[in-house]
């Protein structure tokens, strides 16, 4: 007779769902441990893929699984997995549509399979699972149906997220019907959504509420009615569902109003706007809730900030309106870049207030003066226009006192007026105390050499003992921060003679934080490593090498986990991650022969230095130990080396007799030299008989990296002989060209009645290099790696988010030439002016690198900078921002360069002017030294601008009158021209006039 497991498996291989049902209702619970051991048996053999010939001659990587056979391991799951294989990414969702309930069900209809299933095994996991599968993927919620049935049945305890995100999904739901039918068109479906809606109590009073509190999809899930396809979504269901009594209507605009104060997304925030907007208010209505409405003002979103202001505007004259509590609350909107126009409405409305309010005319002058301060000219023009009528009133509103203090105010922004309003309110200015003497003006330039700070302030400290080692390994884990992980690294081999003898044991909180689920008896993590859900967790670049690291830590280093990272199925592997994966297999080796030496790539100093007597005294303990470097970290070294550094770099040449290693010593005697000498023969020198992963084999290359290091710019004749022409940045600098090119597509819009053809239209930045099938021949050519990199296939997006992910980290490794990874930026996250998270973290990261000190930017820091200050993300306009005045600061900033390049952007159309006169005009007034390299800026901008003018032209030309206002300068004759091309454009006349 047949075991129960054996039964099991003669079912799902042979037999259909009714057999296994009644097989499964028949179990009892303790019968299910060892058919669970045949079922996951059985669904790997099963959903294992292999190369099979599906053609004569063709071949494809399928899985023997059918269709049946995958919803009959989905029921036998629900029935026996464990909480462990449930959660766990084995679990097979492919079948989920089985897991629904009937349009038509009813509590006393048949129950499905699945219910059958889940009521006579009632897994303790099921709550856990949807939440994870919902979190996962929110469009993946549970049927609200399903979600109210389990409830009944006691299956899942009642969560308000869940439910949430079930009942902004109904309408999808609904939608996923209308597709069963024929011809995909229900005759007013939209009134039997809401006829179901109505004769649900609970759904109207307990959940649909639930939508305000939570982040869901309300915003997208929608459907369509009859064969007009009328659009059916949450904004044309809840405002009928207000008209007939079924939602309360003030409630809704309470509830509107508190989810406008969360943090939601940006769309979802719109949708509760637009939301409240269409119940069309009334004022009285709007006035009831003037405290919430004004507590809007304090949100950090411009969107809810522009909202709340559009609702107060006409009621804030009304006398039941509390004037002082909007002024309490206005004060921090000053301060607000984001805020132009609703500052302008309030600048406004309080004008109007007055004249009904005449007790608030102090608070009201205090506000007008503060808006002096802001960084648009138009705002100060409107503040300063309203602040002169109130102290030039004829029927005085202040009294003595009030008028001196609001006229003392004007002190503190004197000198940020633009020319505009300190005309304006000249008559109060010329009532000032004496100013101090204006500074005299500080002539701008870049610098010409570089010297990186290497002082005791900037020196990183060592890890000290296990303890410290041991509270970094968690850092190293969140995967935020490069000089965490190098002084771990460093921490790692300089501490191994303080490693408690039970370590091992005593990693494993990390361990289980890389693998969250327990090994079985006897299983290694050699043997849990295979599994898809760790595997899958260790491929993102840096991250997972350095979880990597932990693993074979955790096996002392018996298992080496790092060369088994992968890029996984969708992802190129990096160029710079696979330098790291070579380093990081280094720091292995060594730990595995108890070597206690430091990596000659560690920093020494911030950011990312190497002191040249650190790495002169690191080499000679190599050498002590008998110990060949490696390569790739010799590589990094140099291109970390700070060689510029002239005290330093004569400390370690002193150094340099007692290095015994030829090879090195030629290398570093130049690459530390005071002065610019040519290569030396040694250079081009290609050992013959050592193995290719040696040092001497990688020494030439080694001089390339050291050379472009010293020199990004120069050419290497003496190089040539080592690669083909075409192998970029060894003789010859990586060659890169980039422009603007115009694109458009259009598509024909099938479902509407006239069949319109759309064509949008868009300008795109292509970034194109000298290609090469030429390899670097040696991975230690750190600057070739991206120019030669042609991957044979690309998910963008997925390499995207991954570039991203590591950016910090890929930046560290180039800190004195990023050129290549800047171009690698630049191609994969700014070819279109575009919104998504996922370019626009890539680019935060890209512009936070620009902020720390080092050379003048070259071509690729300047494109950069210039995309980032006019990019459609406020986030990344802000960054750009700072690192255009830090640059300012240091140096770095070569403003003719970035002048000439955000001319060829805004004249081609690639961004909007506006964002960058909001930007320059917010980085006036600072310094003389800023203000000086504006005026540069500005001075090779204008007259790269089109002939046409663009919108907001005039207000450049306000930022630029202002700057020759503070330090005089004669305007160039290319700006005179371009000026005089302008002068009948009626918008621009009165700023040219004064120019000219």
């Amino acid at each position: 007779m047949p075991t129960l497991p054996e039964t099991f498996e003669h079912i799902l291989l042979r037999q259909t769902k009714r057999e296994l049902l009644a097989f499964l209702l028949s179990l009892d619970k303790k019968d299910v441990v060892p058919i669970r051991q045949k079922l996951l048996v059985l669904k790997q053999e099963l959903e294992e893929h292999k190369l099979r010939e599906v053609a004569p001659g063709k071949f494809e990587h399928t899985a023997l699984i059918t269709p049946q056979q995958g919803e009959m391991l989905f029921w036998a799951g629900l029935a026996m997995h464990s909480r462990k294989e449930a959660l766990g990414r084995g679990f097979n969702l492919w079948y989920l549509r089985q897991f629904e309930l009937p349009a038509d069900w009813t509590p006393a209809a048949e129950r499905p399979p699945f219910l059958a299933i889940l009521d006579r095994f009632r897994p303790d996991w099921l709550s856990e699972w949807l939440l994870r599968r919902t979190r996962a993927n929110v469009w993946a919620a549970p049927q609200y149906s399903l979600i109210r049935e389990l409830e009944r049945r006691q299956l899942l305890p009642y969560d308000g997220w869940l439910t949430a995100q079930s009942v902004a999904n109904l309408l999808a739901v609904y939608n996923w019907r209308r597709n069963d039918v024929p011809g995909n068109d229900i005759e007013n479906y939209e009134q039997l959504i809401l006829d179901d809606i109505r004769a649900d109590e609970v759904l109207l009073t307990r959940d649909i509420p639930l939508l305000f509190d939570f982040d869901t999809m309300v915003d997208t899930a929608s459907t369509f009615s009859g064969k007009e396809r009328t659009h059916v979504t949450w904004l044309t269901v809840l405002p009928q569902l207000i008209a007939s009594g079924h939602l309360n209507r003030h409630d809704v605009f309470s509830r509107c109003l508190l989810a406008l104060r969360r943090s939601f997304r940006r769309p979802l925030l719109t949708w509760f706007k637009t939301l409240y907007s269409s119940l069309s208010p009334t004022p009285s209505e709007r006035l009831a809730q003037q405290a919430e409405l004004v507590e809007l003002l304090t949100h950090p979103s411009a969107l809810v900030v522009n909202f709340a202001l559009d609702q107060l505007k006409d009621i804030w004259v009304e006398a039941a309106f509390d004037t002082e509590l909007l002024l309490r609350s206005a004060d921090s909107l000053l301060s607000r870049p984001d805020l132009k126009t609703g500052i302008k409405a309030l600048l406004a409305g309080f004008g109007k207030t007055l004249k009904g309010k005449p007790q608030h005319a102090r608070a009201v002058a205090h506000f007008y003066a503060g808006a002096l301060a802001h960084s648009d000219a138009a705002v100060q023009e409107r503040a300063a226009k309203n602040l002169a009528e109130l102290l030039g009133s004829g029927k005085p509103v202040l009294t003595p006192a009030e008028t001196a203090e609001a006229t003392l105010t004007l002190t503190r922004y004197a000198d940020l007026l633009s020319t505009t309003a300190r005309t304006t309110l000249a008559p109060w200015l010329t009532e000032l105390p004496p100013a101090a003497p204006v500074p005299e003006a500080v002539s701008y330039a870049p610098i010409a050499f570089f010297v990186p700070d290497l002082f005791p302030a900037t020196a990183l400290e060592p890890v000290t003992d296990w303890h410290e080692l041991l509270f970094l390994t968690g850092q190293v884990l969140q995967h935020d921060d490069p000089l965490v992980l190098e002084r771990w690294l460093d921490g790692l081999l300089r501490q191994q003679a303080t490693f408690p003898a039970d370590y091992p044991a005593l990693l494993q909180p990390y361990v289980q934080q890389i693998i969250p689920f327990e090994l079985e008896p006897g299983q290694s993590l050699a043997d849990q490593w295979e599994l898809p859900h760790v595997a899958g967790g260790l491929v993102v670049g840096h991250a997972g090498l350095a979880r990597a690291l932990v693993l074979s830590w955790a096996t002392d280093f018996a298992i080496g986990f790092v060369s088994r990272v992968t890029p996984g199925q969708y992802a190129v592997s990096d160029p710079l991650v696979e330098v790291e994966q070579q380093r990081l297999q280094f720091v292995e080796s060594l730990l595995r022969s108890r070597r206690a030496l430091s990596l000659l790539s560690t920093p020494t100093h911030a950011p990312y230095w190497v002191a040249p007597t650190a790495l002169m005294q690191k080499l000679l303990a190599y050498e002590a130990a008998h110990q060949e470097p490696n390569p790739t970290d010799v590589a990094l070294a140099l291109a970390r080396v700070a060689y510029h550094a002239p005290a330093e770099a004569a400390a370690a040449r002193q150094l340099l007799p007692q290095l015994n290693h030829a090879g090195l010593r030629s290398l570093l005697a130049w690459l530390l030299s005071p002065t610019e000498e040519p290569l030396p023969e040694a250079a081009t020198t290609v050992a013959e008989t050592t193995g290719s992963d040696s040092l001497e084999a990688a020494l030439p290359w080694l001089w390339a990296v050291g050379a472009r290091t010293r020199q990004p710019t120069a050419e290497f004749p003496a190089l040539a002989r080592l690669t083909p022409p075409e192998c970029p940045n060894v003789a010859r600098p990586w060659p890169m060209v980039w422009e603007l090119v115009p694109k458009s597509y259009s598509s024909v819009q099938q479902w509407k009645p006239d069949k319109p053809t759309v064509t949008e239209k868009w300008v795109e930045l292509s970034v194109h290099q000298q290609r090469t099938a030429y390899p670097p021949p040696n991975p230690a050519l750190l600057y070739s790696l991206y120019p030669a990199f042609q991957p044979a296939k690309e998910n963008k997006w997925q390499t995207i988010l991954n570039f991203g992910a590591n950016y910090s980290f890929l930046a560290a490794l180039l800190p004195q030439y990023p050129a290549p990874l800047y171009w690698r930026t630049l191609h994969l996250a700014a070819t279109r002016d575009t919104v998504d998270s996922t370019t626009r973290e890539v680019l935060s990261q890209a512009m936070r690198t620009l902020l720390v000190p080092g050379p003048a930017f070259d071509e690729a820091a300047t494109l950069l900078l210039a995309i980032g200050l006019t990019h459609t993300a406020s986030v990344v306009r802000a960054l750009a921002l700072e690192a255009l005045l830090l640059a300012c600061d240091t140096g770095r900033l070569v403003p003719a360069d970035l002048g000439q390049t955000l001319g060829k952007l805004l004249s081609a159309g690639f961004v909007p002017l506006p964002r960058l006169s909001d930007q320059l005009a917010q980085a006036r007034a600072i310094a003389p030294a800023t203000d000086d390299a504006l005026r540069q800026l500005l001075e090779a901008l204008l007259p790269a601008l089109p002939t046409e003018p663009l919108r907001q032209t005039s207000k450049l030309l306000a930022t630029y009158t202002d700057l020759l206002t503070r330090y005089p300068q004669p305007v160039p004759a290319a700006v005179q021209d371009r000026l005089r091309e302008w002068a009948s454009t009626p918008s621009l006349k009165k700023e040219v006039k004064e120019l000219l």
